[in-house]
């Protein structure tokens, strides 16, 4: 399965003016729609990954690289409302 169709959405590096306003040193953000292993999750539009299986989500490839390895991961991150979630994938295979 290839990683953007078991991601399953579009998405963007923050940019330096996203991670100040923030107060982070990185994240994921997702910009467009959700399926695949995210479709259950409560993210969508505007969420921002901000960790992957306990690491920092810094990059794309580094999110790509952790859900590659894993028959499952953890997400954790921030909705646009400021509110913190934390989800827990499906078992899959890359």
């Amino acid at each position: 399965m290839a990683m953007d169709t078991l991601i399953g959405a579009n998405l963007s590096e923050l940019n330096a003016q996203e991670k100040k306003k923030l107060g982070i040193d990185g994240g994921i953000k997702i910009v467009g729609p959700v399926s695949g292993i995210l479709v259950d999750s409560k993210f969508d539009e505007g969420f921002i990954i901000t960790k992957i299986n306990g690491l920092d989500a810094c990059s794309i490839e580094q999110l790509e690289k952790e859900l590659s390895k894993e028959k499952g991961a953890i997400i954790e991150g921030i909705h646009p409302d400021g509110s913190y979630d934390r989800y827990f994938t499906k078992q899959f295979q890359v």
